[in-house]
């Protein structure tokens, strides 16, 4: 065995290892009914099924209603987010987009198209009228737009992806850079068979790494 062989093979049992004892913790917390640690570290373990139960046990609606879509249980995404959403105070309006986001991705899932739109209309215009005001905390705003552009990954939107996260970049700006520059690598990584707009994108990106020095 090569020496880049035994490295990779060790690497692979390391791994191995970690999601192991992350499996084993998640169990134990389970067991003694602490699902806020349990849903953390079956989300350590990669099991998003467990996590999302854990999550829901632990009335943690908002982060199990995402974690329902990704495993593709849509009606519980969508029953999770509508109870979530009843319990947000009305100024809280990044988890009130994100929920609604998530709600409309359910949706079209599940062959509602027609809510789907309807949901998605009242967030696109929520977050105009939220871009005009100076007084909001330009992380969030930005942090809104990102849950956006997250939407249409989901739903096959590259509208919506390069909407999303270009409102997001604007929202970060210069003052907020190294945020900024971890939203432009993961808006890289969604357009990666958009060679014209990757490249546009790489020269903002070091332009942003400029800001630095």
């Amino acid at each position: 065995m090569t020496l880049l062989a035994a490295a990779l093979a060790n690497g692979i049992e390391r791994e191995k290892l970690r999601l192991e004892l992350w499996r084993r913790s998640a169990r134990l917390y389970q067991a003694a009914a602490n699902f806020p640690k349990a849903a953390a570290a079956w989300s350590e373990a990669g099991d998003k099924n467990a996590a999302a139960e854990m999550f829901r046990a632990a009335a943690d609606e908002f982060r199990a209603a995402e974690l329902f879509f990704a495993c593709g249980r849509f009606e519980e995404a969508l029953a999770c987010a509508e109870r979530c959403r009843k319990t947000i105070e009305q100024k809280d309006f990044f988890r009130r987009i994100a929920l609604s986001l998530v709600q409309a991705a359910a949706l079209i899932r599940l062959g509602r198209s027609a809510a789907a739109r309807d949901l998605l209309r009242a967030v696109r215009m929520e977050l105009s009228e939220l871009t005009e005001e100076s007084s909001l905390s330009s992380m969030r705003l930005a942090q809104a737009w990102e849950r956006l552009a997250r939407f249409g990954i989901w739903v096959e939107r590259p509208d919506l992806v390069r909407l999303g996260y270009e409102k997001a970049l604007s929202s970060y700006g210069s003052n907020l850079n190294l945020q900024r520059l971890r939203c432009a690598d993961d808006y890289l990584a969604a357009i990666a068979a958009d060679k014209i707009l990757r490249a546009d994108l790489q020269k903002r990106i070091a332009e942003f790494k400029c800001d630095f020095s």
